[in-house]
């Protein structure tokens, strides 16, 4: 059945825009309506309809350990065509700033935000969200990418959704 799709981003992807446009598939774009957002944790949720979509799955980001191979998807450097794929290990989990973050060396560059994070069998383990170009003092660093996890992303869902509920009503 055609029906509509809840697409989690950051909410700083978003920010200040006046509409927001969705690529599926690297093909179609809808235009979509945000549901909620929590700019604290850097999460917004948006709706777009009408069409036949497949859902991504959750992992369970609370049980990964340091070395498990993740895949990074995004549109990096605002290239045109399809989305752009790198791949890394989970270099740690820390809790920063009142989230859950994975801490990758997968490339998470300019247009990477927003994106998912995945496990190497397809499921979301966080959304790719900021990354480390240099320390405090100013040295270049390089492998330092973090996205929210799944563990504050599932916190965070029903809150977001039912700020849309707020919204509509």
């Amino acid at each position: 059945p055609i029906g509509t799709a809840l697409i989690l981003t950051n909410a700083h992807v978003i920010e200040g825009v006046a509409w927001i446009d969705v690529t599926v598939n690297d093909e179609t774009t809808y235009r979509a309506k945000i549901l909620g957002i929590d700019a604290s944790k850097d999460l917004a949720v948006l709706k777009i309809c009408c069409n036949q979509f497949q859902v991504l799955k959750f992992g369970d980001a609370g049980r990964l350990q340091a070395g498990v191979k993740v895949v990074a998807i995004g549109y990096s450097l605002d290239f045109t065509g399809r989305a752009s794929v790198s791949d890394g290990i989970v270099s740690a989990l820390r809790y920063e700033q009142g989230r859950w973050v994975i801490q990758t060396d997968a490339a998470i560059n300019p247009g990477n935000s927003g994106g998912p994070l995945l496990s190497i069998s397809g499921e979301v383990l966080g959304i790719n969200t900021y990354k480390y170009e240099f320390t405090k003092d100013g040295r270049p660093v390089e492998g330092l990418g973090f996205a929210v996890s799944e563990v504050t992303i599932e916190d965070e869902l029903p809150g977001l959704k039912a700020r849309s509920e707020e919204h509509t009503s």
